[in-house]
């Protein structure tokens, strides 16, 4: 278990079929998005944002900065798949790549 994981679980108690208790541990999915072109950078000269996403989408393996479709899909991912507990999902364009 990594340190990011470990804080990313809390212990709980739960009772089971029996009615007993028991520990029992929550894990939370987590989404880490890379650079993603949101409103928060609007406040930009508009040649200066694009010059900003340019330098970035160069950088990276898929040639552009992320949109919030992006991450989004990531996290209806998690939301509609049960299985997947304790995830850390980066939603980075191949950053870690280079």
């Amino acid at each position: 278990m990594n340190s990011l994981s470990k804080i990313l679980w809390k212990r709980g108690k739960c009772k089971n079929e029996t009615n007993k208790q028991k520990s029992c541990y929550y894990w939370w999915n987590v989404v880490f998005p890379g650079v993603i072109d949101t409103p928060s950078r609007y406040g930009m000269p508009e040649e200066e944002r694009k010059a900003f996403y340019n330098a970035i989408a160069e950088q990276l393996p898929v040639n552009r900065a992320g949109k919030p479709e992006d991450v989004a899909e990531r996290v209806i991912y998690l939301l509609r798949n049960r299985f997947s507990t304790g995830e850390i999902i980066h939603v980075e364009g191949g950053h870690k790549l280079i």
